[in-house]
């Protein structure tokens, strides 16, 4: 049963026991195609979509309509691509739409008994929105600390969980997270802690432990591998968690990191940036392979708005700035608990948003962005608060008061520490009180969502050969062998049967294809025509050709002959 909660400010505020997937925003993830057909993942299931050929200027040119076996939620494997006989030459994409009715309320859209779902210390959460990641729609939960089953829960192990986006443990990976042969501190609740996939999806991970202070690489095609270090493992550790080489201090205890494929960005508790005040955004030019070695560029150094604490998120907007959301517990509202740093155009960032007396506390640093940047998710004294961004302007600017809130069943979000947005814009968290990974999806009128295939699947190569056709004054048609008109393009190298349809006062027409001359008698039969014989008809007869189309732009062309001919004048010149 679904309760909903009126809050003033016109804020839609929901509390909910019993999942309704069937109003999850709907798309579709982890595209793949194998020669002629393609396979991917609804996240649930969906009441229309479409296989589409795209071109070069994004427009589509060729659709299938999905068969209902293949919209509903899982994986679908073997779908096969629209019909490119009719296009042009040359390299198109291709792409999933899927379509569903309008969600109208938030609405939680998992099921706390589906066993992926369930974790016992679910620090870290993050989800794959980029289009030409392989996991593309992955979730990943790092879980900061292993326990025995509890009486409504799974027994999982610390490390790191995956499932696609429809929340299945695909890969079987069971209740073992991935550990990639670290040694994470057994008895410590966040080693390892917050994540973040990256472009190539592979997920960066962090340790927020002074003793195993660090950052990681999680390789998600090859989940069984060790993860490798981000930082040089011949750097030293102080007690406080400070990565150095000799005098050089490297990193410190890190809260959240990002990467954008050129740069490493870092949430830093304890490198001393030129200010002397720790807590720090910093950044370092990376090759993604490289173990860092060397200081970082300090973005911004906790002046004159202290962030006090590095246990926070960070997120991508698409204009390459960094929002940030700051761990606050209950300090005053004019404490910013949420940052926005603009890129400039020599490299550089410029917070250009604070939010101090406006959105309220965050609880554990919990923060996420939409994949548009549209909208974003931070913690709020036991609900999560769904602000619109506006971006307009020159800077962003959140909503005067949260357009939406959410607060879990049982628990407090002071226990959240990780929010994400999937690319179609569903909510999700963990909560170490619920024990749950939950989704909610949000209100949206239109809910078709078109995901492009990855660069590395999307290539189509089109090789078709283009017909024309005159036919003069003949009176005749050309269509297929079905009676259908002739598309303007054809596999090259194929024969295409074609018929000729002539008017009842026509009997023999002379065919010019490519050159070769071909006359062709409907009265009559000869090895070029398959000729349907009728004398003197009422009404159009056809004559069948077999065309073979070997050019790449090819001609047919039809000439009427007024004076019978008899079948030793039939010949081809």
């Amino acid at each position: 049963m679904k309760r909903f909660l009126a809050l003033p400010l016109a804020i839609a505020a929901i509390t909910l026991t019993v999942p309704d997937d069937a109003n999850a925003l709907v798309y579709a993830s982890r595209l793949t195609k194998t020669n002629q057909t393609v396979g991917f993942v609804l996240n649930k299931a969906a009441t229309s979509g479409s296989v589409n050929i795209v071109d070069q200027a994004g427009t589509v040119v060729a659709t299938k309509p999905l068969v209902a076996a293949e919209l509903t939620k899982g994986t679908h494997s073997g779908v096969q691509l629209p019909d490119i006989s009719n296009l042009a030459s040359g390299t198109y994409t291709w792409s999933i739409t899927v379509g569903d009715s309008a969600v109208t309320v938030p609405t939680l859209i998992t099921s706390d008994s589906n066993p992926p779902n369930q974790f016992y210390r679910p620090y870290g959460l993050t989800i794959d929105n980029y289009f030409d990641s392989p996991n593309f729609g992955n979730i990943y939960v790092a879980q900061g600390l292993g326990a025995a089953a509890g009486t409504t829960r799974r027994l999982t192990t610390k490390g790191v969980y995956m499932m696609n986006a429809a929340c299945q443990d695909y890969a079987n990976q069971g209740t073992t997270g991935y550990q990639g042969n670290v040694d994470w501190i057994a008895d410590a609740d966040s080693s390892p802690n917050r994540i973040s996939v990256i472009p190539n999806g592979n997920v960066l991970i962090t340790d927020f432990k002074d003793a195993h202070s660090g950052l990681w690489m999680f390789d998600t095609i090859n989940p069984s591998n060790n993860f490798s270090s981000v930082f040089s493992t011949s750097l030293t550790r102080s007690a406080t968690g400070i990565l150095s080489n000799g005098s050089i201090q490297v990193a410190g205890n890190i809260g959240h990191a990002l990467y954008d494929g050129e740069k490493l960005f870092t949430l830093d508790e304890d490198l001393v940036p030129p200010s002397g005040v720790k807590s720090s955004l910093a950044s370092y030019d990376w090759d993604g392979i490289t173990p860092i070695d060397f200081a970082p560029t300090f973005i911004y150094n906790n002046n004159p708005q202290r962030f006090y604490t590095a246990d926070g998120s960070l997120a991508f907007d698409p204009n390459e700035g960094i929002w940030v959301g700051l761990y606050r517990g209950t300090d005053a509202n004019t404490n910013p608990s949420l940052v926005h740093f603009k890129k400039n155009i020599n490299d550089t960032y410029t917070m250009d948003y604070n939010s101090s007396g406006t959105i309220g506390v965050n609880y554990r640093g919990a923060m996420a962005l939409t994949k548009d940047g549209k909208r974003v998710a931070v913690t709020n004294n036991g609900v999560i608060n769904i602000f619109d961004i506006d971006i307009s302007g020159s800077q962003p600017k959140t909503s005067a008061n949260p357009v939406y809130q959410i607060t879990a069943s049982t628990g407090s979000s002071s226990y959240i520490r990780s929010l994400a947005f999937d690319a179609a814009g569903n909510l999700y968290f963990a909560s170490r009180v619920t024990e749950r990974l939950r989704g909610y999806a949000l209100p949206q009128t239109a809910t078709s969502y078109s995901t492009p295939a990855p660069s590395s699947q999307a290539s189509i190569a089109v090789t078709n050969a283009e017909v024309t056709i005159d036919t003069g004054d003949t009176g005749a048609t050309i269509t297929d062998a079905n009676g259908n008109p002739l598309p303007s393009y054809f596999p090259k190298g194929t024969t295409v049967p074609i018929k000729i349809w002539m008017a009842p006062e026509f009997n023999v027409v002379r065919l010019l294809a490519n050159g070769n001359s071909v006359v062709l008698d409907r009265r009559k039969q000869n090895s070029a025509a398959l000729i349907n014989v009728a004398a003197e008809p009422a009404a159009m007869e056809s004559i069948t050709y077999n065309f073979v189309c070997d050019q790449d732009n090819n001609t047919l062309e039809l000439t009427a002959l007024e004076v019978p001919v008899t079948m030793s004048e039939l010949s081809i010149e």
